[in-house]
Order: C-alpha cells, then sequence, then structure tokens
C-alpha cells in the first residue's frame, strides 16, 4: 500500500480527477462530506480524498486491502498536510 498527501483546491481536484480517469474505470463518491475518487484497473485500488482543508490523500493498493479499507484510510482526519 502506498499513502500519499498534497495540497489542492476543489477545482485542482476536478481537473486532477478527469486527467487521471481517461482509460480506468473511474467514480467519485461523498465520504465523510468529502469528494473521494474511487479508480480500479486489473488488481489495483486508487482512492483519493479532498479534506476540507485542501488536502488530497491519495491511497494505493495492489491486493490485500478492500475498497472501504483504502476509503477509510483516505478520509481519516488525521491524514492532512497542515498541523
Amino acid at each position: 500500500m502506498r499513502v500519499r498527501g498534497s495540497e489542492t483546491t476543489a477545482a485542482g481536484f476536478d481537473a486532477w480527477r478527469a486527467s487521471r480517469c481517461l482509460k480506468v474505470t473511474c467514480r467519485v463518491e461523498q465520504h465523510a462530506g468529502q469528494p473521494v475518487l474511487i479508480r480500479t484497473s486489473t488488481g489495483t485500488v486508487e482512492v483519493v480524498a479532498l479534506h476540507a482543508d485542501g488536502t488530497m490523500v491519495s491511497a494505493l493498493a495492489r491486493g490485500g486491502l478492500t475498497e472501504q479499507q483504502l476509503v477509510s484510510i483516505a478520509v481519516a482526519p488525521a491524514l492532512t498536510v497542515y498541523p
């Protein structure tokens, strides 16, 4: 599993989402009041959440974790670029 964080805006998240969903299955859902992008391809699941403070958290796994587990990780309030 890999977890990454960065800072963005809602518009930046939407542009990033559009570029990442060209060739794979993607959907956007709301979890804990946050937009969450879920991308799936053979054997890989990536979940990217945009936190209210502008933190974008990506959790990627190639087997071993379920989609819901990755969503829980990505929306966790403790994962933020701000102290």
